[in-house]
């Protein structure tokens, strides 16, 4: 996602399987224990589908083009 001070911040993209809610917090917690500092996302986006290419990858241009829409929106 596009950062003013930094040209692009990590944001984590997430869903549960069964639906249900996720805790942010929690999902940062594991991610500070598990990666570096720098690759820790800075905000949790929940719920969104994400854009799949026809053998599942995942279409990257796709979400940042949905984040920087949103983003323009929003101010």
């Amino acid at each position: 996602m596009p950062d003013e001070l930094w040209g692009e911040k990590v944001v984590a993209i997430v869903n549960s399987k069964d639906g249900g809610a996720l805790d942010a917090e929690e999902i940062k917690a594991f991610c500070r224990n598990h990666l570096a500092k720098y690759k820790v996302p800075k905000e949790i986006i929940q719920g969104k589908k994400i854009p799949r290419n026809a053998s599942g990858k995942i279409l990257k241009y796709q979400i940042r083009e949905a984040l920087q829409m949103e983003k323009s929106l929003s101010d």
